[in-house]
């Protein structure tokens, strides 16, 4: 995972986009995924930066959501294929599993599954 990070912060994009495309199943952490969204406003590389998005799980609908009210009408193209990646159950099992969901979630259900 180290060395396709240097090869996507090196100076060959076409080496780069290789690395970005790969990274989906070197197991990427979250600041990959940042490094990724960011990577959406490389007009070379943002391409390949979707595709990666689109392969990775983990990251929230809202980290790409918020560039939609200054992108571009050719950003947006790619901000879809992006966001429709996810299809929302992300938001909702993310708050099921968060123990401070009130006044139900799965989190505080599963002793019960037990008995």
């Amino acid at each position: 995972r180290g060395d396709l990070v240097r090869l996507i912060d090196g100076t060959d994009r076409g080496m780069a986009a290789a690395a970005i495309l790969a990274l989906p199943e070197a197991g990427p952490t979250a600041d990959d995924v940042r490094l990724l969204i960011g990577l959406l406003d490389d007009p070379v590389l943002r391409r390949s930066a979707a595709s990666a998005l689109c392969r990775i799980p983990g990251w929230r609908f809202a980290d790409v959501a918020g560039r939609w009210a200054a992108a571009s009408r050719a950003d947006r193209g790619v901000l879809l294929r992006i966001l429709r990646s996810r299809t929302g159950w992300d938001r909702i099992i993310a708050a099921q599993l968060d123990a401070r969901t009130k006044p139900c979630n799965l989190a505080n259900l599963k002793p019960r599954l037990k008995e």
